[in-house]
């Protein structure tokens, strides 16, 4: 992840001839924090910085309904304390439909495999609060995760590397913000692993 500055910036980095576009929302912290924040992907959000909206992402999450799959498997890879209790995050949330069309050898994969199960998770977490308008100005951002996701405007809507699209919009947490998609992302690494198994068989 990259380490964020102490204030809201946009970067925009030349890569392969084509701007890209990288928003980083973050709070005032200090390089202690930065370089902790580095290490385990959390971000310290001041009390003076908290929205007015008193339920976290997870409660948020177990409230909207549509995210049972997502909260049990963000509770088995250990990421409930930091959802909770840290931020700002912007979740690209998968339904419960968008998981069930998992096939269930990847489900099983990732319930064996606690690491994997989190890696997959933070390729849909962003560091800092992503609104409408800051998703729709972007043509990639970098996840929690590491790789990025691809991001393509249609019709006033967002479709995610060509297979998810941002189904509903803006579900306010106290440290974040939550958007509905409708298919889960896969990290590039995964897919084109699964891309060569299916392949060979």
């Amino acid at each position: 992840m990259r380490s964020p500055s102490n204030r809201p910036m946009k970067i925009r980095t030349l890569v392969s001839g084509t701007f890209v576009t990288v928003l980083f929302v973050v709070m005032t912290i200090t390089p202690h924090t930065v370089a902790a924040q580095a290490a385990t992907g959390r971000a310290a959000l001041p009390k003076a910085r908290r929205d007015t909206v008193e339920r976290d992402l997870v409660l948020t999450a177990i409230a909207a309904g549509q995210f049972k799959t997502l909260v049990r498997y963000i509770k088995k890879a250990g990421l409930a304390d930091t959802l909770s209790h840290w931020g700002p995050f912007t979740i690209l949330a998968p339904t419960d439909a968008a998981f069930a069309r998992l096939p269930k050898r990847t489900v099983d994969a990732l319930m064996a495999d606690p690491a994997r199960l989190r890696a997959l998770l933070q390729y849909h977490f962003l560091v800092g609060s992503a609104f409408k308008h800051h998703i729709l100005d972007l043509s990639e951002s970098i996840m929690m995760q590491g790789d990025t996701v691809r991001i393509h405007t249609v019709n006033g809507g967002a479709r995610l590397n060509e297979r998810a699209s941002i189904v509903s919009w803006t579900l306010r947490a106290s440290n974040g913000v939550i958007h509905t998609i409708d298919r889960v992302l896969v990290p590039p690494a995964r897919q084109r692993s699964i891309a060569k198994r299916s392949k060979s068989q």
